[in-house]
C-alpha cells in the first residue's frame, strides 16, 4: 500500500519571520524529527537532491518541510511533484521573502518534529543523517548539533566544508567558530528555538549579510545557556559547483557575514564581550601570524562589522512606530 503522504501549501506571508506561531505541543507529538530545506530557483539542480531525500532510512516518526523562497523558474513543480509521490510525509510552504532565513523560520514554522534539522538543496544527506541526528539528542544533554559537510565533486573548490572526525562538546557560554556547525547538516531541539528565537534575517542567503545565519543562531543558543555540539556521524555531501572566482566572491561573503556576526554578538551581549573579542583576536590571526590572507580576511571582517554597527546605530536612533 502507498504510503501516506501528508502535503500542506501554507503561504506565509504577513508580518515578521520571527515572530511567525509554532506548532502545538500536541502536533508536535506524533513526529520525532524534522527536516527543513528552503530552496529558490535552482530548479536545475533540483532533482538529484530530491533523489537523495527518497534514499533516506529513519526509523522515527519524520516528515520533510520543502519551503519555496518565491521561485520563479518552475522549482514549485517540481517539490509539489516530489510530495505526491515521496515515502515520507511532506509539507510544502511558500514564502515569498527572499532571503534563506526567511524561508527556514516559514519552515520551523510549519514543522511539527521536536528535532529540527536543516540541510541546503545542494547536498546530498547520508541515509542515515536523521537517525543520526536523533540519536545524538538521545545519549547527549545538548541543544543543538552540527555534522560534516564533505565535498560531494572534488574539482570543486574546498569551501563549505567541515571534515572533521572527532566529536567535540560545546559549553554553553562558548564561541564557536564560524564553520563549526554549518546550516548544511545542522539540528536543534525544538526548545532551544522556542527559547532564544528564530534564524535572523539579516544574515543568510538573499539577505545584507550572506552568510553566518547559522553560526549566529548557535551563538544565541550557546549564551541561552543551551550546550552543543560537532558529530561526525550524521553527514551530508556539499555539491557547491563553487570553483574559481565564484568560490572567491563566496568566500568573501562570509568574511563580511563574520564580522557582522561577531559584532552583533558585542552589541547583544556585553557580558560576554571579553570572551568574544579574544575569540575574534586568535581566529584573526595577523597580529601573530601576518599574511596576505590574512589581511585580506580581518579587513572584510571590518567591513562586515562596520556596517552593522552603523545599521544598528541607525536603527537605534530612528523614532519609535
Amino acid at each position: 500500500m502507498r504510503p501516506h503522504v501528508a502535503s500542506a501549501e501554507r503561504n506565509l506571508l504577513p508580518g515578521s519571520g520571527d515572530g511567525l506561531s509554532l506548532p502545538s505541543g500536541q502536533a508536535r507529538e506524533a513526529i520525532v524529527a524534522s527536516l527543513i530545506v528552503t530552496t529558490r530557483n535552482r530548479a536545475r539542480f533540483l532533482p538529484p537532491f530530491l533523489d537523495s531525500l527518497e534514499e533516506l532510512e529513519v526509523h522515527h516518526p519524520f516528515e520533510i518541510v520543502l519551503v519555496d523562497n518565491g521561485s520563479t523558474d518552475g522549482a514549485w513543480v517540481l517539490v509539489r511533484d516530489f510530495a505526491e509521490r515521496s515515502k515520507f510525509q511532506v509539507q510544502l510552504v511558500r514564502e515569498a521573502r527572499p532571503g534563506a532565513s526567511h524561508g527556514r523560520n516559514a519552515g520551523i514554522a510549519a514543522a511539527r518534529g521536536g528535532i529540527l534539522c536543516f540541510t541546503d538543496d545542494d547536498c546530498y544527506p547520508r541515509p542515515d543523517m536523521i537517525d543520526a541526528l536523533v540519536e545524538i539528542f538521545r545519549v547527549h544533554e545538548v541543544g543543538f548539533v552540527g555534522g560534516q559537510a564533505l565535498l560531494f565533486d572534488p574539482a570543486d573548490d574546498p569551501v563549505c566544508v567541515t571534515n572533521r572526525t572527532e566529536s567535540v562538546i560545546f559549553p554553553a557560554g562558548s564561541v564557536i567558530a564560524t564553520g563549526e556547525i554549518q546550516g548544511s547538516c545542522m539540528a536543534f531541539r525544538r526548545e532551544v528555538l522556542d527559547s532564544v528565537g528564530l534564524f535572523d534575517p539579516a544574515f543568510g542567503a538573499g539577505a545584507p549579510f550572506k552568510g553566518a545565519e547559522d553560526c549566529d543562531l548557535v551563538a544565541r543558543a550557546s549564551f541561552g545557556g543551551w550546550a552543543g555540539g560537532f558529530f561526525p556521524e550524521p553527514g551530508t555531501r556539499h555539491h557547491h559547483r563553487r570553483r574559481g572566482q565564484s568560490a572567491r566572491m563566496i568566500t568573501w561573503n562570509y568574511d563580511f557575514a563574520r564580522g557582522a556576526h561577531l559584532a552583533k554578538l558585542l552589541v547583544e551581549y556585553p557580558q560576554h564581550r571579553r570572551t568574544i573579542l579574544k575569540h575574534w583576536y586568535w581566529n584573526t590571526q595577523i597580529f601573530w601570524r601576518p599574511s596576505s590572507r590574512g589581511f585580506q580576511k580581518f579587513w572584510r571582517e571590518m567591513q562586515g562589522a562596520s556596517r552593522y554597527l552603523l545599521g544598528h546605530a541607525l536603527r537605534a536612533g530612528a523614532p519609535a512606530a
